[in-house]
């Protein structure tokens, strides 16, 4: 239908020792987080795609199964024929899931090619969790971003028959080679060391969407505030694990201890409350606003710039000591034809602030003095940077 223009795939890899013992690790298959209602809002299309069979199985799962089955881990086996066994010890009770988080289909018009472009996102999380104790073992996350034009506005059932091939056989990439969305999930498990505890957590804890924002938002958002919420706190997580090798906490509002996560099997619409760590250290996002100005004019196209502003909080609640609470903003540059009307500037304020999502979790490392004079203005920050190196490395 049409051609894959790009495959983004970012990748959270924990490096985690253990003793040289192995585990066994209980496969659960393929999951999504929320309630059972929530799967017409958060992943609709998929929902379509897991009541078509094959061989008495989803698409899906059947997929993420054989996937799962050419997988060697560094240290521990997987397990597919069976679930745990609740009455064996606490290595046998691990178990083992992918779980969906959200999806969503976007799409352009570009009018002097005549055709569309088309996106999907897809966020994604393997988790790991006690099966005895229902606890939260280590979550990583990661998310897939695929880009295709199509000459045609995509009809219902083509923007399906798209996200099932990119569930089953797969895609073919910018390198022509075939891609579905477990192809990233076999390349994080066969590098992938487990590990019992870690010494200290980090997540997200809060996330805060100003008026200035709000704007900008589309009404499709507006009556679902907690997906917004949950896509920002994933993307940022997903980038701030890959730049920095730390198991995050999943976020979940607030920070008091017993919170849970529902997480719902879809082979048997069986509902898990998986307990959730404490975080240690709790990042507050706050997204401020959006700005767009018009940078430059020609008679062909007019070049904007796409502003995004955030407030990134990092703070150790049992200390009350806060380690960062300060302000970044990123422009991302867009040449935009003249001829096109009714422009969708959401797509593009959301991609600018992905972009700085990907450059602070990287300057926390970097501490790049030009990036820091752009993007906050105070060079005071550089050992603000330094500190929550520190903390980072605790978290690993």
């Amino acid at each position: 239908m049409g051609k894959i223009i790009v495959f983004i795939v970012y990748i959270v890899l924990f490096s985690i020792k253990v003793n040289a013992e192995e585990f066994k690790v209980f496969y659960s298959g393929f999951s999504f987080t929320g309630n059972y209602s929530d799967k017409t809002a958060t992943i609709k299309l998929t929902d379509q795609i897991l009541k078509k069979k094959v061989d008495g199985m989803s698409v899906i799962d059947k997929s993420l199964l054989d996937a799962t089955k050419k997988i060697t881990p560094k240290n521990f086996t997987i397990i597919t024929a069976s679930m745990a066994d609740l009455e064996k010890g606490e290595e046998e009770s691990i178990v083992m899931s992918v779980a969906l988080d959200y999806e969503e289909y976007n799409f352009e018009f570009e009018p002097i090619t005549k055709t569309y472009l088309n996106y999907f996102d897809l966020y994604f999380q393997i988790l790991f969790y006690n099966f005895k104790s229902k606890k939260l073992i280590a979550s990583i996350p990661y998310s897939a971003e695929i880009s295709f034009f199509s000459k045609n506005k995509l009809e219902q059932k083509e923007i399906l028959d798209h996200l099932k091939r990119f569930y089953s056989t797969g895609l073919t990439g910018k390198n022509k080679e075939p891609l579905n969305a477990f192809t990233v999930y076999e390349k994080i498990m066969n590098n992938f060391e487990l590990k019992n505890k870690y010494r200290n957590r980090m997540g997200v804890t809060k996330v805060i969407i100003e008026d200035k924002a709000k704007d900008f938002i589309p009404d499709t958002y507006k009556s679902r505030n907690e997906s917004l919420k949950i896509l920002f706190a994933q993307s940022f997580s997903t980038r701030l694990s890959l730049n920095q090798n730390v198991a995050l906490v999943p976020y979940n509002e607030g920070e008091s201890l017993g919170k849970t996560m529902k997480l719902v099997f879809v082979n048997t619409d069986t509902i898990f409350n998986i307990l959730l760590p404490k975080p240690d250290f709790n990042i507050e996002l706050t997204i401020r606003g959006f700005k767009k100005v018009k940078a430059k004019e020609s008679d062909i196209s007019d070049l904007y710039l796409y502003g995004s502003y955030i407030n990134l909080k990092i703070l150790q609640p049992e200390l009350n000591k806060i380690y960062l609470d300060d302000k970044f903003k990123k422009s991302h540059q867009v040449k935009i034809p003249k001829n096109i009307k009714n422009i969708k500037d959401w797509r593009k304020f959301y991609f600018s602030t992905v972009k700085l999502f990907e450059e602070v979790t990287e300057q926390f490392s970097l501490k790049n003095p030009e990036w820091i004079k752009a993007s906050n203005g105070n060079m005071d920050i550089i050992s603000k940077f330094a500190e929550i190196e520190t903390l980072l490395s605790k978290c690993r």
